[in-house]
């Protein structure tokens, strides 16, 4: 998508934090040819207004309170809008996360830190088709590789979450159908993966790396 010098580059965002578009409205106004179109905090009012009021490029949160919501618009933003670039803006997202933003066609990978100017200059860039050069765009890639030792599988992740319910390898081989021989196996690779020595630190990691939420645990 290349932006013709005479358009105005659309932007929309989607983050439940309000202030986040507050700022972002604050820096694109100081930018000629730049508008903030709209702001949504949540991904199915963002699919709303990418339906009724396309954008140029469109900010996500990757870690908003309703999991995988930013996956989700990202998803719709790869299927339906050829025209739209997505770009990743978030405190903090797990490399799994990060990996399959890259997969949905995500264009940049920015923490909320960066300098507001420098970031709306990317978007710029990004807008243009300089995906390659735009600054910090890189670290999407670099993200998004595949990390063998911190991956862990379906079943580990099933041991390790039963696990930080509080129950036992022998509740836990039972209930998975496992030998507890092989639950005790499946923990020391959790372990060995999250580099970690007992369960309280596995869990934070898994957390951590966005395996499982919260609201699992209860």
């Amino acid at each position: 998508m290349n932006k013709s010098p005479n358009r105005t580059l659309s932007i929309g965002v989607v983050d439940d934090h309000p202030f986040v578009a507050k700022g972002l409205a604050a820096a694109l106004s100081l930018k000629p040819g730049v508008e903030l179109l709209w702001d949504a905090t949540d991904a199915d009012r963002a699919v709303e207004l990418l339906d009724s009021q396309p954008v140029d490029v469109v900010v996500v949160d990757l870690k908003m309170e309703e999991a995988n919501s930013g996956l989700k618009v990202l998803r719709v933003v790869e299927e339906k809008y050829e025209s739209t670039s997505a770009v990743v803006f978030t405190a903090h997202a797990p490399r799994r996360l990060v990996r399959e933003a890259a997969v949905l066609g995500a264009k940049g990978y920015f923490t909320k830190d960066v300098d507001i100017e420098e970031f709306v200059d990317a978007l710029l860039e990004i807008a243009d088709g300089k995906a390659s050069t735009a600054k910090f765009s890189g670290a999407l890639s670099e993200l998004a590789k595949p990390n063998p030792y911190l991956d862990i599988s379906n079943r580990e992740r099933d041991v390790l979450l039963l696990v930080s319910k509080g129950k036992s390898n022998v509740e836990v081989a039972e209930e998975l159908g496992l030998k507890v021989g092989t639950v005790k196996t499946h923990l020391e690779s959790i372990y060995k993966k999250l580099s970690v020595n007992n369960r309280t630190d596995a869990l934070r990691a898994a957390l951590s790396e966005g395996y499982f939420s919260l609201e699992e645990l209860v």
